[in-house]
């Protein structure tokens, strides 16, 4: 069984070929043109294009991080950084308990008064 749609776009697409042959060769070029530019504006939205400049980009990206050097980068920019993150948090311990051994020896200098 045809489909209702199936044969809509079956005349249509027959009664645009007995149009297209019944115009000058000039008017066809034309419509040819405006129809291709239209085509292509579609197929090349620029999500289209961005999307597959992030999916080349991630198959590089997939290749690029096999290379052992690149690997051995990565893991030496990994160690600096956990070595500054370790030398903030040790730091940070150290003033902490500094402030906590001056606020207790200014207790013991500083006796409570009697009343």
């Amino acid at each position: 069984m045809v489909e209702y749609d199936d044969m809509e776009k079956a005349i249509m697409c027959h009664v645009a070929a007995k149009l297209l042959e019944s115009l000058p060769e000039a008017e066809k070029k034309r419509i040819l043109e405006v129809s291709l530019t239209k085509t292509l504006q579609e197929v090349f939205r620029p999500w289209h294009v961005e999307q597959a400049i992030k999916e080349d980009l991630h198959r590089y990206m997939a290749e690029y991080v096999q290379d052992p050097k690149v690997q051995e980068r990565i893991k030496m920019a990994t160690r600096d950084a956990f070595d500054k993150l370790m030398d903030g948090a040790i730091n940070s311990m150290v003033i902490a308990s500094q402030d906590s051994i001056k606020s207790e020896y200014r207790k013991f200098l500083d006796p409570p008064k009697n009343r």
